[in-house]
Protein backbone atom coordinates (compact mmCIF):
# COMPACT_ATOMS: atom_id res chain seq x y z
CA UNK A 1 0.00 0.00 0.00
CA UNK A 2 1.08 3.49 -0.92
CA UNK A 3 2.13 6.32 1.82
CA UNK A 4 0.02 8.99 1.31
CA UNK A 5 2.64 12.29 -0.26
CA UNK A 6 3.35 13.96 3.54
CA UNK A 7 3.55 10.79 5.30
CA UNK A 8 6.44 9.60 2.45
CA UNK A 9 8.21 13.22 2.95
CA UNK A 10 7.73 12.91 6.85
CA UNK A 11 9.68 9.46 6.92
CA UNK A 12 12.83 10.93 5.38
CA UNK A 13 16.10 11.54 7.28
CA UNK A 14 16.91 15.00 5.56
CA UNK A 15 15.45 17.83 7.41
CA UNK A 16 13.83 20.16 5.72
CA UNK A 17 15.49 23.31 6.42
CA UNK A 18 18.66 22.01 4.42
CA UNK A 19 17.04 22.17 1.16
CA UNK A 20 16.19 26.32 2.48
CA UNK A 21 18.41 28.64 0.14
CA UNK A 22 20.11 31.24 2.49
CA UNK A 23 20.49 35.06 0.42
CA UNK A 24 23.14 37.58 1.33
CA UNK A 25 22.33 40.90 1.34
CA UNK A 26 23.53 42.57 -2.11
CA UNK A 27 25.72 45.04 -0.68
CA UNK A 28 27.48 41.92 0.98
CA UNK A 29 27.45 39.98 -2.23
CA UNK A 30 28.95 43.23 -4.29
CA UNK A 31 31.71 43.79 -1.53
CA UNK A 32 32.52 39.70 -1.03
CA UNK A 33 32.90 39.78 -5.11
CA UNK A 34 34.95 43.15 -5.36
CA UNK A 35 37.41 42.04 -2.76
CA UNK A 36 37.24 38.88 -4.67
CA UNK A 37 38.83 40.63 -7.61
CA UNK A 38 41.35 42.81 -6.11
CA UNK A 39 42.97 39.72 -4.36
CA UNK A 40 42.71 37.88 -7.44
CA UNK A 41 44.02 40.52 -9.49
CA UNK A 42 46.54 41.29 -7.21
CA UNK A 43 47.68 37.77 -6.83
CA UNK A 44 47.73 37.28 -10.62
CA UNK A 45 50.40 40.27 -10.72
CA UNK A 46 52.51 39.30 -8.44
CA UNK A 47 52.48 35.83 -9.54
CA UNK A 48 53.34 36.56 -13.02
CA UNK A 49 56.26 39.08 -12.16
CA UNK A 50 57.80 36.04 -10.14
CA UNK A 51 57.61 33.67 -13.26
CA UNK A 52 59.31 36.06 -15.04
CA UNK A 53 61.59 37.16 -12.94
CA UNK A 54 62.83 33.67 -12.65
CA UNK A 55 62.25 32.62 -16.74
CA UNK A 56 64.93 35.99 -17.18
CA UNK A 57 66.89 34.66 -14.49
CA UNK A 58 67.20 31.53 -16.28
CA UNK A 59 68.11 33.03 -19.51
CA UNK A 60 70.42 35.20 -18.03
CA UNK A 61 72.51 32.10 -17.03
CA UNK A 62 72.38 30.40 -20.50
CA UNK A 63 74.50 33.10 -22.25
CA UNK A 64 77.13 30.56 -22.97
CA UNK A 65 75.29 28.13 -24.71
CA UNK A 66 76.26 28.30 -28.40
CA UNK A 67 73.22 29.47 -30.14
CA UNK A 68 70.50 31.07 -27.80
CA UNK A 69 73.03 32.51 -25.52
CA UNK A 70 73.67 35.20 -28.33
CA UNK A 71 70.02 35.91 -29.14
CA UNK A 72 69.79 36.70 -25.41
CA UNK A 73 72.96 38.91 -25.34
CA UNK A 74 71.48 40.67 -28.16
CA UNK A 75 68.53 41.46 -26.48
CA UNK A 76 70.33 42.34 -23.11
CA UNK A 77 72.34 44.77 -25.02
CA UNK A 78 69.62 46.35 -26.59
CA UNK A 79 67.59 46.30 -23.56
CA UNK A 80 70.28 47.72 -21.81
CA UNK A 81 71.30 50.36 -24.96
CA UNK A 82 67.43 51.68 -24.14
CA UNK A 83 67.87 52.47 -20.61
Amino acid sequence: MLKPQSEALASTSVPARSHMVYYKPRKTVLLDNFLGGVFWGLGSGIGATVVIAVVGYLLAQTTELPFIGQIIQNVMRSVGSSQ
